[in-house]
């Protein structure tokens, strides 16, 4: 809201990134949305410059605003596939014998159904890495969910080496985004090689170039957990590690960055 003053008093050129349509989530009331929505707004008419990180939201700009986005998504690449150093003590569980899922708390991104799902899949082990105690609404999952055996929901852990190790030892990646741009977390998984079995939407159908595992609800997922071969699951790994090897390096994404501010400045 104060960028029309910014540029009006000092005459800078403004980039704005828009992070995904924020007041599409669950978690804001109807005012927050409405300012969220007049924010946004006000943002794209002033910038001169605006970076969508995906191209729906990019398309979503040139639609509703008539205005030109530059994509730039995110890097996975300083993320190390490291299976020797693994913490069973965070996760409960053994190294190759659990699915995991790194997000926050929110009810867009699926914990619910996640959980859910692998209360009827007793035979199989599930790891939810959040910030469960951040929002009455995680402490009240992570109270109700916490006795299942098999379901483990520690919170989130910002030690890069010790989520490396415990992501590179995975049996497969969980990812419940339910709206948003380019996921980071989905990134860094895709660039670890790991099988990744996506909620179905078109954000995630299109940072994975539609080669991951995609499901539509609780059920749906059951039966791709279930009906998934290991070759299938092995291949569906190695076409997340070449897709982020070709599109999500920070190179490339620097190499972007720099390019659009070069066309500012000149």
């Amino acid at each position: 809201m104060i960028l029309p003053i910014l540029k009006v008093f000092f005459r800078k050129k403004i980039i704005v990134h828009i992070d995904g349509h924020e007041w599409t989530r669950d978690k804001w009331s109807r005012w927050a949305k409405l300012f969220l929505r007049i924010s946004e707004k006000t943002a794209v008419i002033n910038a001169d410059a605006i970076i969508a990180d995906h191209l729906k939201i990019k398309k979503y700009t040139s639609y509703v605003y008539q205005k030109k986005s530059v994509l730039i998504e995110y890097g996975g690449d300083h993320v190390l596939n490291n299976k020797i150093k693994y913490e069973k003590s965070f996760t409960g569980f053994e190294a190759g014998d659990y699915f995991l899922a790194v997000q926050r708390i929110e009810p867009e991104n699926n914990a619910v159904l996640l959980i859910e799902t692998f209360i009827k899949l007793k035979d199989q082990k599930l790891v939810i890495i959040g910030n469960w105690s951040n929002s009455r609404f995680g402490k009240k999952l992570k109270e109700k969910y916490s006795r299942y055996p098999n379901i483990n929901l520690p919170e989130a852990i910002y030690d890069l080496a010790k989520l490396n190790s415990i992501r590179s030892n995975c049996f497969a990646y969980l990812h419940g985004h339910s709206c948003g741009g380019t996921n980071p977390s989905l990134v860094e998984a895709m660039f670890l090689g790991l099988p990744v079995f996506c909620f179905d939407n078109a954000f995630n159908r299109e940072t994975t170039k539609n080669e991951a595992i995609y499901f539509q609800n609780q059920e749906d997922l059951e039966i791709k957990i279930r009906q998934s071969p290991a070759n299938d699951l092995i291949l569906t790994g190695k076409k997340m590690k070449n897709i982020a090897e070709v599109l999500y390096t920070w190179r490339i994404i620097s190499d972007k960055y720099k390019d659009l501010f070069t066309s500012i400045i000149s």
